[in-house]
């Protein structure tokens, strides 16, 4: 499976039911430096790196980076902060494998770590890591 297969398939399954608005257009600028104010929901799926697993050429590990702009309601943050924290956990819990309805082409898709990220006017960008381990077509 190729690196684009992967980081296509983890964007859709995100896509259905999750809450998640839309994909950005274009997730690499809207993950590092958003060019236009972001959507509440809106998400984008990157691919950091890829690297052999044991040496093998067949077998890789991939990270993957997932990035959510999430805005808290201004006249409740603690209750929207709340809310938000549910929902980055209902997000890490849809990435498990046995989660996906199909199943992707992937040997493991392993949660690494989740940060949450204040920006201005009442924006958290989460921010989930993970580590896709797949064969190299």
């Amino acid at each position: 499976m190729s690196v684009t297969a992967v980081r296509q398939q983890i964007a859709a399954h995100l896509a259905t039911g999750y809450g998640l608005t839309r994909e950005s257009p274009e997730p690499v600028a809207f993950m590092r430096a958003p060019t236009r104010s972001p959507v509440h929901l809106e998400f984008g799926v990157g691919m950091d790196n890829t690297r052999p697993v044991d040496g093998r050429k067949d077998l890789v590990a991939s990270d993957v980076r997932v990035l959510i702009a999430y805005q808290l309601q201004p006249k409740d943050r603690v209750s929207s902060y709340d809310a938000m924290l549910t929902f980055d956990t209902s997000i890490a819990n849809a990435m498990q494998l046995s989660a996906w309805p199909n199943g992707p082409r992937l040997a493991a898709l392993v949660w690494r770590s989740t940060s949450r990220t204040p920006a201005a006017d009442g924006w958290i960008w989460i921010e989930q890591l993970y580590s896709a381990i797949h064969l190299l077509a």
